[in-house]
């Protein structure tokens, strides 16, 4: 499937997410607008107004399955909008390291967590065939790569894991 938007990559971090679509699924035109370019038109800092296109939406089930609940996961992404161009970038390169791995969304809430509005986060779950060890010391060279460097950006609100 070819997403095309109509608008052209205006930022680096744009114009890096179409050519990794390109290279990664062959596709010859892919031309997305980060959804971080548009929401901000949408969204109030510090509140739970914002704005997920249907092209951010297509994108993001094109890359993902959806487990446990695509409602709760979109409205989570509603209210957490600005993870949208981060779990883009994720999916990419979670493939480096994991090829043809089909990679899952669901919402985890944390029941020991005090504050209410930091209890749930979004789960990627890499499933693989590869062996325990394998995976594990793969994940690690994943984290090292792309992930360490990521990190404080989702403000604790995506995770990365396993899945067997």
């Amino acid at each position: 499937m070819i997403l095309q938007s109509l608008v052209q990559p205006t930022s680096p971090l744009s114009a890096l997410v179409s050519e990794q679509v390109q290279n990664f699924h062959g596709w010859s035109t892919f031309s997305i607008a980060l959804p971080s370019e548009r929401y901000k038109l949408y969204q109030e800092r510090g509140t739970s107004i914002s704005f997920v296109s249907p092209t951010d939406i297509q994108l993001i089930e094109s890359l993902y399955t959806f487990r446990e609940g695509r409602l709760t996961v979109l409205r989570f992404l509603e209210v957490h909008s600005f993870l949208i161009p981060l779990i883009v970038e994720a999916y990419f390169n979670i493939q480096k390291d994991f090829p043809y791995s089909r990679v899952f969304l669901r919402i985890v809430s944390d029941p020991e967590e005090l504050d209410p509005n930091q209890a749930d986060k979004l789960v990627a779950s890499i499933a693989t065939n590869l062996e325990v060890d394998k995976a594990v010391a793969t994940l690690s060279r994943f984290d090292k790569r792309w992930w360490l460097n990521t990190w404080k950006q989702v403000r604790g609100k995506f995770g990365i894991t396993l899945e067997f």
